[in-house]
């Protein structure tokens, strides 16, 4: 029994599970059945997010003057397709007449690309944007 309450008081242990699992917990435990927009996986992106983008799309993805709200109706999901969002942010975004809106993000990995975009659905989500 003290091997027991041991072995589940270890497997508690954020540390343990990240060295076992390669995360932070949060995604282990998520129950979520699309694994790009687990905790773990917003939670990266958000951090992504303020690295590569936060300059011109705020923090929290509200828009500045060096760029659009991405929390509006125009960049949700059944507008702006996740691939949509990937190109914009791999090859850049230009206006009708040619001029630059947005220039390309190089470097950006899939993998904290896939999470920047989890992270963009999850702050739509929560602001009733489907």
């Amino acid at each position: 029994m003290k091997d027991l309450l041991l072995g589940v008081g270890l497997l508690s242990c954020p540390a343990l599970i990240f060295g076992l699992f390669g995360t932070s917990g949060m995604e282990v435990f998520d129950a979520s059945s699309d694994p790009r927009r687990s905790v773990g996986a917003v939670n990266s992106g958000r951090i992504a997010f303020a690295s590569e983008c936060a300059q011109c799309h705020g923090r929290l993805a509200r828009g500045t003057r060096h760029g659009p709200d991405l929390i509006a109706p125009a960049y949700g999901p059944a507008i702006a397709s996740d691939d949509r969002i990937r190109r914009a942010v791999r090859n850049g975004v230009a206006t009708a007449d040619g001029r630059l809106a947005m220039a390309a993000v190089p470097g950006v990995s899939e993998r904290d690309l896939a999470r920047m975009i989890a992270f963009l659905r999850e702050m739509q989500r929560v602001n009733g944007i489907r």
